[in-house]
């Protein structure tokens, strides 16, 4: 009677020393199967094209399909919650973006995610703002702007898609640090947006610069400034804001993130064909074609002081405004 009991206890030992075993050996071979992307966008959004293009490098690197998942919707605040609560397997990753990131956190009082739901993995690119106007607008430079926007204060008027976007926080920034009161216009479509900057009831848009590129080389619009660092190659004679003499920098970027408890290994391995794939032909292309800065260097602990840099400012912004959104 006791042999049985004895045979029981050689088996169960064996099993509790076989399934580290196997958990090992399955995060060695990682990965194993496709690998969902999820973008937090629609198709055919910048974002859906840039994604495209760099699962299709890291499906090269990694050996296994990285397919696109769009899951769009509040502004990015569905497709970065899906990634937040899926398995920390690998097999769910996100395409993650300033505004759900950096800037969410701080505009909306609920958030069905925390910053810390993530996990920091690499990061991709970033594109700054350019303050644009139409050219019949008497104004022609930042200087002759701001000249215009303190001598109407209150009456001048910017744009953007939306509360809590890109374009509306650069605005704000631009008030804060130059001291110009102006009037905010949030618009739900692009084509609004567009068509009142083109018909010149908007006095200024900070919008993305392939967005405004070829109005510009058409003369339709005149650039203003720059919410970079330093000039873009394309459009050489517009002053970044710093260079003016204004701390107004800001970009959009884009990174890639997964649900927090993913292994260090499966983070390094993604990390790593994220990095290789943001060098393809193809990567290399579209931040030619479209202005993006790569920042493809920054791994997981880099990407992660980046973000808490980044939400900082963010913050500061939503702090002295007051803005925020009751969802």
């Amino acid at each position: 009677m006791i042999k049985p009991i004895r045979n029981l206890a050689v088996i169960l030992t064996i099993l509790a020393t076989a399934l580290p075993l196997k958990s090992f050996a399955q995060q060695e071979t990682y990965p194993n199967r496709p690998i969902n992307l999820i973008v937090p966008f629609p198709a055919g959004n910048i974002n859906d094209v840039h994604a495209r293009i760099l699962a299709k490098a890291m499906s090269t690197e990694l050996g296994q399909q990285v397919i696109v998942d769009n899951k769009a919707g509040a502004a990015g605040i569905i497709g970065t919650q899906f990634v937040s609560t899926a398995k920390p397997d690998g097999y769910t990753i996100l395409w993650g973006s300033s505004g759900p990131l950096a800037t969410h956190p701080f505009v909306y009082k609920k958030l069905p995610y925390t910053q810390q739901s993530l996990s920091p993995v690499n990061g991709i690119g970033a594109a700054p703002l350019m303050m644009v106007t139409n050219s019949s607008k008497p104004y022609k430079t930042l200087v002759e702007f701001i000249e215009y926007a303190r001598k109407n204060p209150g009456k001048a008027t910017f744009g953007s898609s939306g509360i809590g976007t890109g374009g509306h926080l650069a605005g704000e920034l631009f008030q804060l640090t130059t001291g110009v009161q102006m009037l905010h216009i949030p618009y739900k479509e692009a084509s609004s947006l567009n068509a009142d900057l083109h018909g010149g009831r908007l006095d200024v848009v900070f919008d993305f610069i392939p967005v405004v590129a070829s109005q510009i080389k058409s003369a339709k619009l005149v650039g203003l400034g720059i919410t970079s660092e330093n000039r873009n190659k394309n459009f050489s004679e517009i002053p970044t804001f710093k260079e003016s003499g204004y701390n107004i920098t800001i970009t959009s970027w884009n990174s890639i993130m997964v649900p927090a408890q993913t292994s260090p290994a499966i983070i390094k391995r993604i990390s790593d064909a994220a990095k290789a794939a943001a060098k393809s032909p193809e990567s290399l292309r579209f931040e030619r074609d479209f202005d993006t800065i790569s920042i493809s260097h920054m791994g997981p602990e880099m990407l992660r002081q980046f973000i808490v840099s980044e939400s900082e400012v963010f913050r500061n912004i939503v702090a002295k405004t007051g803005l925020s959104i009751d969802n």
